[in-house]
């Protein structure tokens, strides 16, 4: 398998390098900017195919206090979007969460499948078992793609299981 390695700017969570493989295979860590804490509360996944649409989705997920430069503006990771595009992807409120993995990303011909996991944990305590409120993110910047994209959830949350696949959200093809 031919592969190439593409490194991103890292960002107050963590960071995951890309391996793109044009044959279509499963493909386990595409880029991706995860964490437990964004200023969006409310559950959604987006492509973003252009600089103006990520740079206020960026801004969206850091909220109005973030960190500014000197400019007064926020500092996003840059992305070439002649060859990639970010899918992302809000859960919402929860709790106890790490932020979102990406397991694989494929070329299934006419669409795109990406398939992840919540970073979950367990709590004690005697208020409401401990819960750790979270508002859980992830970006993953993909290779480029007008596909129609499906997201699949393992929701099988049983130590060493098989995963079990849902899907969640389908993201219509674009235009070329």
């Amino acid at each position: 398998m031919r592969s190439i390695l593409v490194a991103a700017l890292a960002a107050p969570a963590s960071l995951t390098l890309l391996a793109i493989d044009p044959a279509g295979e499963a493909l386990p860590a595409p880029v991706a900017i995860t964490g437990p804490a964004s200023a969006v509360t409310s559950a959604r996944a987006e492509r973003i195919t252009d600089p103006a649409r990520w740079a206020d989705v960026w801004g969206e997920h850091l909220g109005p206090d973030a960190q500014r430069n000197i400019r007064t503006w926020h500092d996003w990771p840059e992305i070439d979007f002649n060859r990639y595009m970010v899918l992302a992807f809000f859960r919402g409120t929860q709790s106890n969460t790490d932020g979102v993995k990406i397991e694989s990303w494929q070329n299934k011909g006419d669409h795109v499948l990406v398939r992840y996991d919540d970073r979950t944990y367990q709590t004690f305590g005697f208020s409401d078992g401990g819960r750790i409120s979270a508002t859980p993110y992830a970006f993953f910047i993909l290779p480029r793609s007008a596909k129609e994209l499906r997201l699949e959830e393992n929701v099988q949350h049983l130590l060493n299981q098989p995963p079990v696949w849902k899907e969640t959200h389908r993201l219509p093809a674009m235009p070329e």
